[in-house]
C-alpha cells in the first residue's frame, strides 16, 4: 500500500488515481480497526503518506485549482466519483483518523507547520467551483453549508481536529500560515499575477474558520491589523473584481470583527458592517454569490451582537 501512494501521481491518468484512491481507503481502515498491527510499520506508513500529501500539491494547483477544470471524473462500481478531488479527501480522511488516536498524534506535531501551509494550498478555490458558483448560487450555499466531498470542506476538518488535538500549539501556528498566505497572495497582486485573489481567499477560509480561538489568543493589536489589512486590499479597490474574494473577506472579518468587539473592535465592527451593507448593491462585481454572502456576514452580526452595540450600526 505503501509503494502505491508514493509512486508518483498521474492526475490524467483515471486508473491511477483509482487505484491511489482504494489505497487510502484501505489505510484508512487499517489504521482505524487494526492499530496494534499497524504500529510497527506506522513511521513507514506516515511517511509515504506525507511524501504523497506534499507532492500531489503542485500537480493540484496546476491541474484544478489554475487548470480548465476538466480534471479526470470517473465512477467506481459503486459508483462513487473518482478524480483528484475524492483522492485528496480520502487522504485527508486517513490524517483525521490518525489524530483522532493519542499514541499517533506526536508523530505528526513536528510536522504541523508544514501540514497547515499545505493545508491552504489545498483549500483554495478550484476554478470548475468559480464557474459551478457564478452559473449557479443554490450550489454556492449547498457547497458552503452541506459537508460535500472537496478538498476544502475535508480541509476545513482537518484544521478544527489539528486544533484540538494540539491545543497547545496548534493556534499561534494557525495565524502564522493565514500571515504569510496573506504576504504571498499580496505578493502576487503587486506582481499582476492573476491568481494571487485565490491564494488570499483561501487563507481568509482559514482565519474565519478558527477566528474565535484565535482572536482569544492572539494579541488583540494584531489582529486589528489584519483586519486592517483586509478591509484595505480584500475588500477595496484591488479586489473590486474578486467576488469570491470579497465574499469570503466579508465571512471572515465579521466572524473576527466580533469576536475582538469587547477588546476596542468597535470600530472594525462598524467598518465591516458597512463594507457587507455595501456589497448587497447590485452591479457588475457584485454577482449573486456575493451578495449573498453579504446577508450571511449581515445575519451572524445580528445573531452574535447585543443590541446596546448592534443598535448604533442600524
Amino acid at each position: 500500500l505503501v509503494g502505491v501512494v508514493t509512486a508518483p501521481l498521474q492526475p490524467s491518468d483515471a486508473s491511477d488515481v483509482a487505484c491511489k484512491l482504494e489505497a487510502f481507503r484501505c489505510l484508512t481502515v487499517v489504521t482505524q480497526h487494526f492499530g496494534s498491527l499497524v504500529a510497527p510499520h506506522m513511521q513507514d506508513v506516515l511517511t509515504g503518506v506525507w511524501h504523497f500529501f506534499s507532492t500531489a500539491v503542485v500537480g493540484y494547483e496546476a491541474e484544478v485549482v489554475y487548470g480548465d477544470g476538466e480534471e479526470v471524473n470517473e465512477a467506481d462500481s459503486d459508483g462513487d466519483e473518482v478524480n483528484m478531488e475524492t483522492l485528496l479527501s480520502q487522504v485527508v480522511e486517513y490524517l483525521l483518523s490518525v489524530m483522532g488516536v493519542g499514541r499517533w498524534k506526536p508523530l505528526l506535531a513536528a510536522s504541523l507547520p508544514d501540514l497547515l501551509m499545505l493545508l491552504a494550498r489545498y483549500m483554495q478555490i478550484t476554478q470548475q467551483q468559480e464557474e459551478q458558483w457564478l452559473d449557479d448560487a443554490d450550489q454556492f450555499v449547498a457547497d458552503e453549508e452541506d459537508d460535500t466531498v472537496s478538498v476544502r470542506v475535508s480541509g476545513e476538518m482537518l484544521l478544527e481536529r489539528i486544533v484540538e488535538a494540539y491545543p497547545d500549539t496548534s493556534l499561534q501556528l494557525v495565524w502564522a500560515t493565514v500571515l504569510a498566505r496573506l504576504r504571498e497572495g499580496e505578493a502576487l497582486r503587486r506582481g499582476g499575477q492573476a491568481g494571487w485573489w485565490r491564494v488570499r481567499e483561501g487563507a481568509l477560509l482559514m482565519l474565519g474558520a478558527q477566528a474565535e480561538p484565535l482572536a482569544a489568543q492572539v494579541p488583540p493589536q494584531d489582529v486589528r491589523a489584519v483586519l486592517d489589512e483586509i478591509l484595505a486590499i480584500d475588500l477595496g479597490e484591488a479586489a473590486q473584481s474578486c467576488p469570491f474574494l470579497r465574499g469570503r473577506a466579508l465571512w471572515a472579518t465579521g466572524k473576527l470583527a466580533m469576536s475582538t468587539s469587547k477588546s476596542g473592535g468597535a470600530a472594525h465592527v462598524a467598518l465591516c458592517c458597512a463594507a457587507a451593507a455595501a456589497s448587497l448593491a447590485p452591479g457588475p462585481h457584485a454577482p449573486l454569490t456575493l451578495r449573498l454572502s453579504a446577508c450571511r456576514s449581515l445575519a451572524d452580526f445580528s445573531a452574535g451582537l447585543p443590541a446596546d452595540a448592534l443598535r448604533p450600526l442600524l
